[in-house]
């Protein structure tokens, strides 16, 4: 019996020696593991050093698939990996990694949002920022890395509140106050900048970011001499520091010492040539992920010839300062400067306002100039109808130096003061390279709101611009027989299919029941998309068997549906018609004067139209709608002056034949 206890007891202790050495077999060393992740990591690192990008990506997988049980180390491997690459479509795939195993982690949310916003992805890179915030609105990282990328795309007013906040949870860092101070050179506030330059330098003397963005300043500002010494202490630090040496020559540009910015070119260049020339060696092994990465920098190689630089401006979500509640629109108007006019006036502003006069009297012009009041600091708005006006395909940055002439208007609209000013001037305070042009600042109040922009172009550069949140007067819009604007067409159509009259009729509807009085064939129109291409078909009985596309009727119907189209849009605001008449056959002008009218006061819109028909005013007069709400500027040239003779609806009824008015310049 006893026996028989000590064999099991023996066997049992057996087979748990057993067990133990199979598990000590089978643990694995924390060691090693670490040291295999290192190794993984550094080959990763080299891939991607060499191109190897798909190489990169199994391996990649690999550490994923390793680690998914461990998220917050993975998360840390992966974001080590990431502050140690340079490709930054590399980067930002292992920053989304790292979020997505650790979303709390406000290191990796605020540089996931600083590599987002490098690309642009400005939207997505804010949402990060401010998740960052809400776990910790005290980091003052964040804070900083966040107001640098409000700043750089103009956003200076919170940009400048961030950096606030972060200097006062630490006063003492000398990126803050950098990158502060980099912020306030941008938009021209260069003795507060210098200030702030100087203090990051106090505590950090050593830092290139900070001499290099320092440098360029006051190079900006034409303080050359200590522009170059501070350039100069930046490459003692790191003699091959390509920012270093990008900026330099840069600098070196702007203050005219163009044998030094040639050195710093070629050296360069030979950098390059060496570069090239070991590459030629190996180019029959180049695997297909190094064949991208070089056409990748063909590409970007290509981007450093010169060619000349359109002024294509992204037009930044505006906001409308009177949607609703607007009682007077526009009642003065008055040009200081602008084109043929000088010190010019505009009193007793009507709903319907008719600039009548010859060709060159200045009609256009003054349509011109209404729009430009109304929008403000949207200098996208105000440079497209520039390029419309002189039917170009693209505005030319050198076209427009040559031609742009400065501004100066003010008004009152829905009994407030407005105000418009644009400047053409030099930019000192501006990283100038060779192909630096001229800058244009515009600056316009409502009421006791100033608004900004300002924007510098290049020859060959994209510009850049700078400019407070981009608001307009009111909803506007401005037609002409010269230029089709098809994306304002979409948006008045669509404005058409959301407003309603009082009536609870869609606006559409007035629309379409006018065109078929024009032709009683046609039923409907439609917009239609095929293939991505989005066009109007008319629904007509001349056509049963199919729909056909508008412009397969004429130029007038055309030109009747799409002014139709601009009131409901305008809803509240502004309709400029430049040219009236023009396509709309005479027989027809009566008819859709009266329309104007009631469109004009179904939507409560202001309408402002030039015309040389004597037929048009006599369209107005003779529709005999309300005829008190219509006005009429006679303009014709004194000298090299405009004058206007104003006339009121009830006495332009009796004048009109009594003067024996032909605007087309007969007798």
């Amino acid at each position: 019996m006893l026996l028989d206890k000590l064999l099991r007891r023996a066997r049992i202790i057996k087979i748990m020696k057993y067990r133990n050495k199979n598990l000590n077999r089978n643990a694995k060393n924390p060691f090693e593991e670490l040291d295999k992740v290192n190794k993984l990591k550094n080959q990763i690192l080299n891939d991607i050093k060499n191109g190897r990008l798909t190489k990169a990506e199994q391996k990649l997988e690999y550490l994923r698939k390793n680690q998914r049980n461990h998220p917050k180390l993975l998360a840390k491997n992966l974001f080590d990996l990431a502050k140690s690459i340079f490709d930054l479509s590399f980067k930002i795939k292992l920053y989304q990694y790292a979020v997505e195993c650790n979303p709390i982690d406000t290191v990796t949310l605020t540089s996931y949002a600083t590599a987002l916003a490098q690309i642009g992805e400005s939207k997505r890179a804010f949402e990060l920022f401010e998740k960052s915030l809400s776990i910790d609105n005290q980091d003052a990282v964040t804070l900083t890395s966040y107001a640098t990328a409000l700043a750089q795309i103009g956003e200076s007013k919170r940009a400048f509140e961030l950096f606030e906040k972060s200097l006062s949870i630490d006063n003492q860092d000398a990126v803050t106050l950098s990158s502060y101070a980099s912020a306030l050179a941008e938009i021209g506030d260069s003795k507060r900048a210098f200030e702030l330059f100087e203090k990051s330098l106090i505590i950090d003397n050593q830092e290139t970011v900070t001499l290099n963005s320092y440098a360029t300043a006051l190079a900006g500002a034409g303080e050359t001499k200590r522009a170059i010494e501070l350039f100069e202490n930046s490459l003692a630090i790191d003699d091959k520091n390509t920012n270093t040496l990008n900026y330099y020559a840069a600098a070196l540009a702007i203050t005219g010492q163009q044998q030094q910015t040639k050195l710093r070119i070629e050296k360069h260049l030979q950098t390059l040539t060496a570069s090239i020339s070991d590459l030629k060696r190996y180019q029959n092994d180049f695997d297909s992920s190094e064949q991208q990465t070089i056409q990748t920098l063909y590409n970007d190689f290509k981007t450093l010839l010169a060619s000349e630089s359109d002024l294509n401006i992204n037009t930044n979500k505006n906001t409308v300062r009177f949607k609703s509640a607007v009682n007077k629109h526009f009642t003065e108007i008055n040009f200081e400067t602008y084109k043929v006019f000088n010190n010019f006036k505009l009193e007793g502003l009507n709903r319907i306002n008719l600039f009548v006069g010859k060709n060159n009297t200045g009609k256009t012009t003054l349509l011109e100039a209404v729009y430009c009041l109304i929008m403000q600091n949207d200098l996208a708005e105000i440079f497209k109808i520039i390029r419309q006006r002189h039917k170009l395909n693209a505005l030319n940055a050198r076209w427009l130096d040559e031609h742009f002439s400065d501004i100066n208007l003010t008004a009152q609209f829905n009994g407030i003061n407005i105000s418009q000013v644009i400047n053409k001037y030099i930019e000192t305070d501006i990283e100038q390279g060779n192909d630096y042009l001229t800058s244009y600042q515009q600056q316009s109040t409502i009421e006791q709101d100033t608004l900004f922009c300002k924007i510098h172009t290049f020859s060959q550069s994209d510009l850049k611009r700078q400019s407070s949140p981009i608001e307009q007067i009111c909803h506007a819009a401005f037609k002409s027989p010269y230029f089709k604007d098809q994306e304002a067409i979409l948006r008045n159509h669509a404005a058409n299919l959301e407003q309603k009259t009082e009536e609870g009729a869609l606006a559409i509807k007035s629309v379409i029941e006018f065109i078929k009085q024009v032709d009683d064939s046609i039923d409907d129109i439609q917009l239609s998309e095929d293939y991505s291409i989005q066009r109007f078909l008319v629904n007509s009985s001349k056509f049963p068997e199919h729909s056909v596309d508008i412009t397969q009727y004429g130029e007038g119907l055309q030109r009747i549906f799409e002014i139709a189209l601009t009131f409901a849009a305008a809803k509240n605001g502004v309709v400029c018609i430049d040219e009236f008449e023009t396509a709309i056959h005479y027989s027809l002008l009566i008819d859709f004067t009266r329309f104007i009218q009631q469109l004009a006061e179904k939507f409560n819109v202001q309408v402002f139209l030039s015309t040389h028909s004597k037929e048009c005013v006599d369209a107005f007069v003779k529709n005999d709608y309300q005829n008190e709400l219509i006005t009429a500027f006679f303009l014709k040239l004194d000298g090299s002056q405009v004058i206007a003779k104003r006339i009121e609806g009830e006495r332009l009824a009796g004048l009109v034949e009594q003067i024996n008015l032909d605007i087309r310049g007969k007798a």
